[in-house]
């Protein structure tokens, strides 16, 4: 119990001096009167008037004496601790990939589950409660509710994720779901059912206290940290797609062997012993046995690899070995993509331009064949390449893909003028993606033909003076679903390759321009918003997921549905041939995978004033309450305080000391 006002005890001055005033009487004038006889009862009276008289027992003090004791306790607040929350309550139940260890039956989910239904149930008369899970996007799954089979209904629909718990974010969302209820900032208090293993945060600037309730043991556990699949080197720039640069340039070239890098851990308190498979169509290509220390981390390398699109990385136990503590079997796999089966091509299609094929070259992830304006009228299918660069030369027939001409003779995607001397170089708009980190000044074009956007394209660089001054010399914009780049002259007409922001220019280009940001290169975790755009001339997308289910993607939005690790491929339609691109979506190892439950919350906690007060005069000034928040054990969390029970209890004693008094006792 906890005494909430205890400065109110000064009120217990009233108990003595109700006995004050039963032993102070009043005084009487002495009268002489004939007889007695009649006075009797008035004589006792007379002595029990006297100033100072010996208390005895009376039956109207006890009661006044017990209502004012009541009275007493009731403004001292008295208060019982319990584990039933009160007051506005936000309960964040960890979701993410780790809270599915078994070191606790049946999972450490399910031990969070049942410690908010206990929260639930305890719940008071008064009492709200905000029920949300904390993972990649939090779901808020009940708001300030009082109903507890509404409260219970809504913990039944939480499920465990493979993602990692965003609890600031879970924080935020639950506040401001209170806030648009109530329409003011609330003043509440958090429990946080976790085993700490969550993304680095800050609490938000509300007033909140935040408790923070462990969940799980320090357990063992075996996981694959990382997977990679590279080529071994890369090809030679500008070479044709066959290989000798007399090669036709649509000719499939020979996919070289993969090598595979592998991080696997041991994060159990003893040695372990396991196989690692590494799989491709199902079938396992290679594998490796594995002898890992306690706490130790092993990096493993499996060249010639067979040239599939996706691997898989799987650690298993040793057969007929004991039994490994291996306590999260989520993270005993990780995916790969093959770089060669997602790797962009890119032709350029030129009479001979030495500068373009080496600034070409320096773009990641896009490889850059070269073809003759002779050797492209051969080729058949030249929509297969991601992007098209015709320098100095116009085919009759544009290919359906991503384009960029580079002095066009005549009419193609703009209208084009005769070309003109060029008096100066200026940017339509510096701020535009293309010209990110361009620097044009000094830049010199001699000649240029003029351009006409029309309404679909951009200008990108326009003549600066002279009777042109604003004239188009380059444009850029979408067309028919398929993005499109013209420059106006002849590069080597300028002094553009000898500027060292030449190869930005051409790399900002190439990065607009290339579909090899169709699908993202870096890691994936579950729960990203995964930025996917529509490849060339498609008319639609959709993404199938590793369980099978396919989702349309829209032009524009990321891809939100990479919940769970597998290989994900995103197939686009409209095309001559449709394309199929692939990416991998793995755990985030770094948080999840070693289970030991966490002594602190990585949220950092700051002292807030008090509510109503103003905040801070300096808001950069280092906060003197900063820490993190620590584990608690299971113990009250909120109290339940008996003031009314006292005053009802003193109301009704009054009652009865009425009574008593109306009756002549």
């Amino acid at each position: 119990m906890s005494l909430l006002t205890p400065a109110a005890f000064w009120l217990s001055l009233t108990l003595p001096a109700i006995l004050v005033l039963y032993l102070l009487k009043r005084r009487y004038q002495d009268q002489m009167v004939s007889s007695t006889y009649l006075w009797r009862q008035a004589l006792r009276d007379l002595e029990a008037s006297s100033p100072w008289q010996k208390l005895r027992r009376h039956l109207l003090l006890y009661l006044q004496l017990a209502a004012a004791a009541l009275l007493v306790l009731a403004a001292v607040r008295p208060a019982l601790l319990t584990r039933a929350p009160s007051g506005d309550v936000i309960v964040v139940l960890d979701a993410s990939a780790s809270m599915q260890a078994a070191d606790v039956a049946p999972s450490r989910f399910e031990v969070a589950r049942s410690r908010a239904r206990a929260l639930i149930e305890g719940l008071g008369r008064g009492d709200r409660l905000t029920l949300v899970t904390a993972a990649a996007r939090p779901r808020v799954l009940a708001v300030a509710s009082r109903d507890r089979a509404e409260l219970l209904r809504a913990l039944g629909e939480a499920q465990v994720t493979s993602e990692t718990a965003d609890l600031e974010e879970a924080l935020k969302t639950a506040l401001a779901s209170l806030q648009g209820r109530s329409g003011q900032t609330p003043s509440v208090s958090a429990v946080v059912l976790s085993d700490g293993r969550v993304a680095p945060a800050s609490r938000p600037n509300w007033p909140m206290t935040v408790r923070y309730e462990r969940v799980g043991e320090d357990a063992g556990n075996l996981a694959v940290l990382a997977f990679s699949l590279a080529l071994p080197q890369s090809r030679p720039a500008g070479s044709s797609a066959g290989g000798p640069a007399d090669q036709a340039a649509d000719q499939a070239p020979e996919a070289p062997a993969l090598t595979g890098l592998v991080r696997v851990a041991n994060y159990g308190p003893n040695p372990a012993g396991a196989v690692l498979d590494l799989l491709a169509g199902g079938q396992v290509v290679a594998t490796r046995d594995l002898s890992l220390a306690a706490g130790e981390e092993q990096d493993l390398t499996f060249a010639a690899l067979p040239p599939e699109p996706s691997y898989q990385a799987r650690i298993q136990p040793v057969a007929g070995a004991p039994a490994i503590s291996d306590s999260l079997a989520v993270d005993n796999v990780a995916y790969a993509v093959s770089p060669s089966a997602d790797r962009a091509r890119a032709l350029l299609v030129t009479p001979g331009n030495r500068f373009m094929e080496r600034a070409m070259s320096l773009y990641p992830g896009l490889e850059v064949y070269r073809a003759t304006p002779d050797e492209y009228a051969t080729l058949t299918h030249p929509e297969t390449y991601a992007l098209v660069v015709f320098d100095g030369h116009l085919p009759d027939r544009l290919p359906a893909t991503n384009l960029w001409l580079i002095n066009p003779s005549r009419d193609s995607l703009v209208g084009v003028t005769a070309s003109r001397a060029v008096a100066g170089l200026e940017a339509a708009d510096p701020s535009d993606p293309l010209l990110r980190y361009v620097d044009l000044t000094g830049w010199t074009v001699a000649r240029s033909h003029r351009l006409d956007p029309g309404t679909w394209a951009r200008p990108l660089l326009v003549d600066a003076q002279g009777p042109d001054a604003g004239g188009v010399l380059a444009a850029a914009g979408e067309k028919e679903g398929r993005r499109n780049v013209v420059w106006g002259f002849d590069i080597h007409d300028s002094d553009l390759p000898l500027r060292p922001a030449f190869p930005i220019l051409v790399q900002n280009t190439l990065s607009w321009l290339s579909p090899s940001d169709v699908v993202p290169q870096g890691a994936i975790r579950p729960g990203d918003l995964v930025p996917l755009t529509l490849p060339a001339g498609a008319s639609k997308a959709r993404v199938v997921g590793p369980d099978g289910q396919s989702t349309d993607l829209r032009p524009g939005e990321p891809f939100a549905g990479a919940d769970r690790p597998g290989i994900y491929r995103l197939i686009a339609d409209g095309t001559e041939d449709s394309r199929e691109l692939s990416f991998a979506v793995n755990l985030n190892t770094t948080v999840e995978s070693d289970l030991k439950p966490a002594e602190t919350l990585p949220l950092t906690e700051s002292r807030l004033p008090a509510q109503g007060a103003p905040a801070p005069a300096d808001p950069g000034a280092p906060d003197a309450g900063a820490g993190a928040v620590q584990a608690a054990d299971i113990g009250p969390l909120g109290r339940r305080e008996l003031w009314p029970l006292l005053a009802l209890g003193a109301l009704a004693i009054l009652t009865v000391e009425w009574w008593v008094s109306t009756r002549g006792y």
